[in-house]
């Protein structure tokens, strides 16, 4: 299986997220400024203020708001005659159903779905007895886990995981990029079977 990550690979998570932690709290915040993968950490936000914008956003249901990122369908177009792929996110499991429908609404056909609040998707994975043979991410904490195991991770490029880099970890562009380079490494990778 491919493992797609979906917020800030095929969703535009950071623009809705950080639009929100501007508003509640009178910060003129940039994408650059979100140097560490815990936006609160990066921009400083107090506990209480990161307690308010997560509850606001939950409970405002914004992540029906998100944007698919340019090429996300394509992408998955062309991962599809390689393996069966799978979304794995790190949402709340309350909102399963809301990332379903996002994915649905947005023509984005994937074979497994899974929302999970585990600290690891690799350790989540390794519960469900799956193993992915290559890793579309962006948090640097999934991306190096999943290096270790010699899995392939294409990394889209984003200022909170600019420092994360192994020998398996490929930084790209964007999800056109990102979509060449898994074809080029997929095509090492023997034919569609059931381990993949």
């Amino acid at each position: 299986m491919i493992l797609l990550d979906l917020d800030n690979v095929l969703a535009d998570f950071e623009t809705v997220y950080r639009g929100l932690i501007n508003d509640i709290t009178n910060r003129n915040a940039t994408r650059e400024e979100i140097t560490d993968y815990s936006f609160a950490k990066a921009l400083g936000l107090s506990p209480e203020e990161n307690a308010l914008v997560w509850r606001t956003f939950n409970e405002r249901e914004m992540w029906r708001d998100l944007e698919p990122f340019p090429y996300a369908r394509e992408l998955v177009e062309r991962l599809k005659r390689f393996a069966a792929l799978a979304v794995v996110s790190n949402r709340p499991e309350a909102v399963f159903d809301l990332t379903r429908e996002w994915l649905e609404r947005n023509g984005i056909e994937v074979d497994e779905v899974y929302v999970t609040e585990s600290p690891s998707k690799r350790e989540y994975l390794r519960g469900k007895g799956k193993r992915p043979v290559l890793v579309i991410e962006d948090a640097p904490v999934h991306a190096r886990e999943f290096s270790e195991e010699r899995i392939p991770v294409i990394l889209l490029d984003a200022p909170w995981n600019r420092f994360c880099r192994s020998e398996w970890i490929y930084r790209v562009r964007d999800l056109e990029e990102a979509a060449f380079l898994a074809e080029r490494i997929l095509s090492l990778v023997p034919a569609r079977a059931g381990g993949l």
